[in-house]
């Protein structure tokens, strides 16, 4: 019975012994453990990072492509105006009196009407 006791007892002491050992591992790997999330975390972190960088990069690019295309529009508009403005123009001087209010002339019918006296 004594050799079963110190059995039991030795059983006993490796169990604690594993025990600790466990313990120990389980110690020394915390530190290991939460070093790689902390990595882990700071990886996610810079991507994040990029990400939201080169979206502001994207909406940079599309402000200064909206800003040079409404830069061109204004310019073609100020062109077709001066065209516009340019066409418009006569050298010779205008008439004070509307065009839609001078006299009607009837329509010439040729065998009927006289040329010279229409003229």
């Amino acid at each position: 019975m004594h050799e079963q006791q110190e059995l039991e007892r030795e059983e006993k002491c490796l169990k604690e012994e594993k025990e600790e050992k466990q313990k120990q591992l389980v110690k020394e790997q915390k530190p290991k453990r939460e070093e790689k999330e902390e990595k882990h975390r700071r990886e996610d972190e810079e991507r994040e990072t990029r990400r939201q960088e080169r979206g502001l990069r994207k909406l940079e690019m599309e402000a200064e492509l909206m800003r040079q295309k409404e830069a061109a529009d204004a310019a073609k508009r100020e062109h077709e105006l001066e065209l516009v403005h340019l066409g418009n123009r006569d050298d010779r001087p205008h008439d004070r009196e509307d065009p839609d209010k001078a006299p009607k002339l009837p329509s010439f019918v040729d065998g009927k009407d006289d040329l010279d006296t229409y003229l």
